[in-house]
This record gives C-alpha cells, sequence and structure tokens, in this order.
C-alpha cells in the first residue's frame, strides 16, 4: 500500500483502510471486533493511524476529509466521508 501512494509522497488513513478492506479483509475485521464499545470501526481506525504513528514512524502532516470504505463482514459497509489524518511516506 505504502508503495502505490510514494509517488505523491502522502497517503491519508482510508487509503490503508480501504487497502485493508480490499487485501486483507478478515485481517480487518479481526481489528474491528477487538472494539466492542461504542462506534467499533471509528475506534479501529484510530488505532490504526496510532499504529502507524507510534509503531511504523509514519509523519502526520494534517488532516483531510476522506472517502472510507469498509467491507464488514456478513457484506454489510461503512462507506463515507469523514475528517482523517495524512501521513508522510
Amino acid at each position: 500500500m505504502h508503495r502505490l501512494h510514494v509517488a505523491r509522497g502522502w497517503y491519508d488513513g482510508h487509503d490503508l483502510v480501504r487497502w485493508l478492506s480490499d487485501q486483507r479483509n478478515p485481517e480487518l475485521n479481526s481489528v474491528i471486533d477487538c472494539y466492542t464499545r461504542g462506534d467499533a470501526v471509528h475506534t479501529a481506525t484510530v488505532q490504526i493511524g496510532n499504529f502507524l504513528k507510534n509503531r511504523m514512524g509514519q509523519e502526520k502532516i494534517g488532516e483531510r476529509v476522506s472517502a472510507r470504505r469498509i467491507r464488514l463482514r456478513g457484506g454489510a459497509n461503512r462507506d463515507g466521508e469523514c475528517n482523517v489524518s495524512v501521513w508522510r511516506t
């Protein structure tokens, strides 16, 4: 996923979530399943951002409105637009 966005020099958190939904959907759903209180999908995407910063050393360079696309187990989705962090590649 990182290589897909290296030419423009940045990616947003939803780029990663969309890639996970398309390429590693069972794993993404397992992350979402870890959160049972409140909005599990939102909490999972926030935690993915924390992982990028704290464990992968990515630099947050801002925020923007971005389209989220997540395919949940059973075929439901959590598509929509909201603010998301932008990371430097």
